[in-house]
């Protein structure tokens, strides 16, 4: 379904549509979100993956999150522990919140350039070698690779649920 002209893609859009603007009038975000991942499963295996990746470590990180915001809401309002103590309770709490967060952001823009540029890349690197890459097997992957749409919306969407 990657030939956004073929037969295949447009009875896609249409029962999208139809079922959008229909039968789920009221779920339209689960109507774009089971399309969502239908395209995208479409697209490759490789695409679908980082899509399952990127939303359930944006999920698990925004779980984590709560539970350490929860936990220096009730140290705060705790009265029986001493200044001191809640103070380095909330800096090990916040400290704990900044890794989750900064590593759920650096996992996904990871994905998002390897997914942007590993083409680009071999290109160039085929470009300076010549023949020599053209049996190479992960040259011809990375080549293959398909830049799925709306990937960086996603993924900068899923960064900003975080933030």
């Amino acid at each position: 379904m990657t030939n956004f002209y073929s037969a295949q893609f447009i009875v896609f859009i249409v029962i999208t549509l139809i079922s959008y603007y229909t039968f789920l009038r009221k779920k339209q975000w689960v109507c774009l979100s089971l399309a969502s991942v239908v395209f995208y499963y479409c697209t490759g295996i490789e695409n679908f993956f980082f899509l399952l990746i990127t939303g359930f470590t944006t999920w698990i990180g925004a779980k984590y999150l709560k539970k350490y915001s929860e936990e220096l809401i009730r140290v705060r309002k705790d009265t029986s522990l001493e200044k001191a103590v809640k103070e380095i309770i909330k800096v090990k709490v916040l400290r704990k919140r900044r890794v989750i967060m900064w590593s759920i952001v650096l996992l996904n823009f990871s994905m998002l350039a390897y997914i942007k540029y590993v083409r680009v890349v071999m290109e160039n690197i085929a470009g300076v070698f010549q023949n020599s890459l053209q049996n190479n097997a992960v040259y011809h992957h990375a080549l293959s690779l398909v830049l799925p749409l709306g990937i960086s919306f996603y993924m900068f969407q899923s960064v900003g649920y975080l933030l």
